[in-house]
């Protein structure tokens, strides 16, 4: 047995669990990164001096002026794929449109439902001022049951003297 599941073992029967390597911590600065071997350099400096020489080794040929027009003419840029980009704009420019009828539609909804509290502000209003007719109309009623009620209370004292008045003179006549 390798020591790594030995130390994966160990770990779980503590209860703790070591986290996998891409998410393990990087290592410290501090720590010495592993010498890279002769042949890693060597390549490294051969692809470092692969552009100067294929521009120079026309002088070995005695073309000066192109070993010169090499040196000082730009290097070409490589070529950019612009499809990521393309497609990034395009995808960009569908959500931009769905968002255009999310907002249309959002805008008619307001728009309906400003109507709609315009229609009840409208009928509060029409509400308000009909129960203000209507208050006014029982203000009057009472006041008209009021004098209606004191004719009638007048009328009843009168019928009663005449009943009084009546019942003593029979009684008087029959006396």
């Amino acid at each position: 047995m390798s020591d790594q599941p030995m130390k994966e073992m160990e770990l779980e029967k503590r209860g703790r669990v070591e986290p996998p390597q891409s998410l393990a911590k990087p290592p410290r600065p501090n720590s010495k990164p592993e010498p890279k071997s002769s042949f890693r350099r060597a390549m490294d400096a051969v692809r470092l001096v692969m552009p100067i020489m294929q521009k120079v080794l026309p002088l070995m040929e005695g073309n000066i002026p192109l070993v010169i027009a090499n040196l000082l003419a730009p290097q070409p840029a490589p070529p950019v794929d612009l499809e990521p980009l393309e497609n990034s704009v395009t995808r960009m420019r569908a959500e931009h449109q769905e968002l255009r009828v999310q907002i249309a539609g959002q805008a008619a909804t307001l728009k309906h439902i400003g109507d709609q509290l315009e229609e009840a502000r409208e009928a509060t209003e029409r509400i308000g001022t009909e129960q203000k007719e209507v208050t006014e109309d029982l203000h009057s009623l009472r006041s008209k049951v009021g004098v209606i009620a004191w004719v009638g209370l007048g009328l009843l004292v009168v019928s009663i003297g005449l009943n009084v008045a009546l019942f003593l003179r029979v009684e008087r006549i029959l006396h």
